[in-house]
């Protein structure tokens, strides 16, 4: 495996009630590379925590606290 270094585009979704969690936060990464969803990149992405559904590569992001309020 290359393991030159590689940078994602990736979009983060706004904060939202999480759909695991009812009492937490969450937000979505989504891969904006297509040339992501495939190959040994699609592994990558798989092994570090993304998951798959149709054309579209997440990972959820639990915020498991609110920042204070100064």
């Amino acid at each position: 495996m290359n393991m030159a270094l590689q940078q994602i585009r990736i979009g983060l979704s706004r904060q939202q009630p999480c759909s695991y969690i009812p009492s937490k936060e969450e937000r979505v990464a989504i891969v904006l590379e297509k040339e992501m969803h495939s190959g040994e990149n699609f592994e990558m992405l798989l092994a570090n925590g993304f998951r798959r559904s149709g054309n579209t590569l997440y990972k959820h992001s639990v915020i498991h606290a609110k920042p204070a309020m100064l």
